[in-house]
């Protein structure tokens, strides 16, 4: 009965068989079209993705030559490009809703499936490539490896990168958080199944930012779809984040000059000397620790930076830091704190990166080329606390005081949906799922302590397990690294082939060597933490081969 209502294109005769599971409706629809893996290119990819259930629909499917592509540091090869969207609605104010993703289908497939994250809000399908996610990375794409990638944005469309009007509706808000994730998974499988008349051997996950909490919620809520994880800069921790990022701002605000309006200018907080002096105050203080003093800061467990050193002694006014401003570097730094002095949801490390023009640009914005400030992280921060994170929405917290720990207990139900705090990776581990996670020292967005704190948790936690954590989790630290690449740092490195010759081979990565265009000729092992790169005491310093990680 399914083949004969699918080969008469009868598909509102399907959707009446909606109750049944979806994957049944795949397979049965299946047995009616999939094809001999015969015939031309174009006739595969036309032919054998041209369907539609009661949930999915497929909106396109067309043949991509190789060649180059934008972005890309490789040839990809011959490819079925194939668009659609899964679990179509109408939501809150009459909007539409719908999981939209594209999935690229090499001719020539190694059995592998990677999907690719997405980043900020989503909203966007990016072109399924696979691109390694640093910014300073030269290794080749997942596609262009033979790995078949799907992406996605998620369950909404965003008309541009700072739109959170999504939040006004329930599911999408879950399929922001979770929910899409699993839905596009098993139908990228199906499809898989369809085309190639087998299912994938490995399927892995690479992402960075939210594409790396993403990464870490496919591990965490979806352990048996998964054999690999690579996160990048994880925004894991979302809900505290949010609560750090607005501390941050609030604080350099209190120091910064006012326009006529009386509105803080939030960039000119600390002037760019003055975030110099802090970097190089920070580089005097920790850089020679790893044995090296090259300008990148490997041993950051013996770095306790204090701000006070640079403060004025009376009668100096030059090299140093009014009183003010070194209270709001140490305020701003240190994260809201309790009565009793402990931290409520974060704290910020001191770094060689501090003072770039990237990392400047997420925590206290620029002045843009028209003269008015540009604060992203504060209207990011502030539309996620107030739109997405509380429910009832509420008005703008920007720069105003909040109780933060009863804040936090506010948008805990969302914070639920959203972060990927969990250690329990059971099952994941079980399977022999591996784990890559790697972010920046001077990542301005998400603080690399929450990543080192949720690593030291899993490994504590998981020691007793039948499985512990250092069998199928690595993280690696990266010195100087801003936000997902960039600032003065080694960024060119590859975690997806560590991932997968871990997987596939059994070989886990001690170090992954690294080099980047910030410090021609020099190439360092990040190790994996908490073991970070020192100087043997010989051998050229710009070599990695002089190091051992220790």
């Amino acid at each position: 009965m399914i083949a004969k209502l699918v080969m008469t294109n009868n598909y509102s005769a399907l959707r009446a068989l909606s109750h049944l599971p979806l994957l049944m409706l795949y397979l049965l629809a299946c047995v009616a079209l999939c094809p001999a893996q015969t015939g031309s290119q174009a006739q595969r990819c036309t032919d054998a993705l041209q369907w539609s259930t009661g949930t999915l629909t497929i909106d396109a499917a067309d043949v991509q030559p190789a060649g180059p592509t934008t972005g890309s540091h490789a040839p990809l090869p011959a490819r079925c490009r194939v668009r659609g969207n899964i679990a179509p609605y109408l939501g809150a104010k009459g909007k539409q809703y719908a999981i939209r993703f594209e999935l690229q289908l090499p001719y020539t497939w190694n059995g592998e499936l990677l999907f690719q994250g997405g980043g900020g809000l989503n909203g966007t399908v990016n072109p399924a490539v696979g691109a390694i996610v640093t910014q300073g990375s030269n290794a080749a794409p997942a596609l262009a490896r033979g790995l078949a990638v799907v992406s996605m944005d998620s369950g909404h469309t965003a008309a541009n990168p700072g739109d959170i009007s999504f939040a006004d509706d329930q599911q999408a808000r879950i399929n922001y958080a979770y929910g899409a994730i699993g839905q596009v998974t098993r139908v990228a499988k199906e499809s898989l199944r369809r085309f190639y008349a087998a299912a994938p051997k490995k399927t892995y996950f690479m992402g960075c930012s939210t594409g790396g909490r993403e990464a870490m919620i496919a591990a965490q809520r979806y352990p048996a779809e998964f054999d690999g994880i690579v996160a990048g800069d994880p925004a894991f921790n979302l809900s505290d984040a949010t609560l750090l990022s607005h501390h941050g701002a609030k604080v350099f605000a209190e120091v910064a000059p006012r326009n006529a309006n009386g509105d803080p200018i939030l960039p000119k907080a600390l002037t760019d000397p003055e975030w110099d002096l802090l970097r190089k105050a920070v580089l005097n203080a920790c850089d020679a620790l790893d044995g090296s003093r090259d300008g990148m800061i490997f041993n950051h467990r013996d770095c306790h930076f204090d701000p006070a050193v640079l403060q004025c002694k009376p009668q100096q006014s030059a090299e140093c830091l009014s009183p003010e401003k070194v209270a709001a570097i140490q305020q701003a730094f240190a994260g809201p704190r309790d009565a009793n002095g402990r931290p409520i949801a974060g704290q910020w490390p001191f770094d060689a990166g501090i003072a770039e023009a990237g990392y400047r640009a997420w925590r206290i914005g620029s002045i843009g080329r028209d003269g008015n400030p540009a604060t992203p992280l504060v209207t990011l921060s502030d539309l996620t606390l107030t739109k997405f994170m509380n429910y009832p929405q509420i008005p703008s917290v920007a720069y105003k005081p909040i109780d933060y720990a009863a804040m936090q207990r506010q948008i805990a139900p969302t914070a639920f949906m959203t972060d990927a705090t969990s250690t329990d990776l059971t099952t994941f581990a079980a399977r022999g799922g591996k784990m890559i996670l790697f972010t920046g020292w001077s990542d301005p967005v998400f603080t690399p302590i929450d990543l080192t704190g949720w690593f030291d948790r899993l490994t504590s936690e998981s020691a007793s397990t039948p499985t512990p954590a250092e069998t199928y989790a690595r993280l690696f630290m990266v010195p100087g690294m801003n936000h997902c690449g960039g600032g003065p740092a080694l960024d060119n490195f590859d975690p997806l082939t560590a991932l997968i010759d871990w997987a596939e081979n059994g070989k886990a990565p001690a170090s992954i060597d690294a080099t980047g265009k910030a410090f021609p000729g020099v190439s360092r092992p990040l190790c994996a933490y908490p073991k970070f790169a020192q100087y043997s005491g010989s051998g050229p310093t710009e070599s990695a081969a002089s190091y051992r990680c220790q």
